[in-house]
């Protein structure tokens, strides 16, 4: 569908509020931000499939700046990040310091 954008703040929870499962595979999504955009505005939203997109690598101080809390979404069953050029060698950034 060439889908590149979340569209305006708001407008999911309004087309599609009671989503349980999104299949968003081979779109034009790039960013961190449209992921955490998505998942905060579906409430029931327990299924999320974004393979294909090519996210941008998460920087270093990416977090700092956010509230940790206002992205983490607790009914989530299942994240597909298929075939997005990931690179994952850097997740140590992610891991909480213990």
């Amino acid at each position: 569908m060439k889908i590149g954008s979340t569209g305006t703040p708001g407008c999911l929870r309004q087309l599609i509020p009671g989503t349980f499962n999104l299949y968003m595979d081979k779109n034009l999504l790039h960013s961190w931000d449209q992921y955490f955009e998505i998942i905060k505005q579906l409430d029931f939203l327990r299924v999320i499939t974004l393979g294909g997109n090519k996210f941008s690598k998460i920087d270093k101080f990416y977090f700092d700046d956010k509230n940790l809390a206002s992205l983490v979404h607790t009914h989530l069953y299942e994240v597909v990040f298929i075939d997005m050029g990931l690179d994952w060698s850097q997740i140590d950034i992610l891991a909480p310091a213990f």
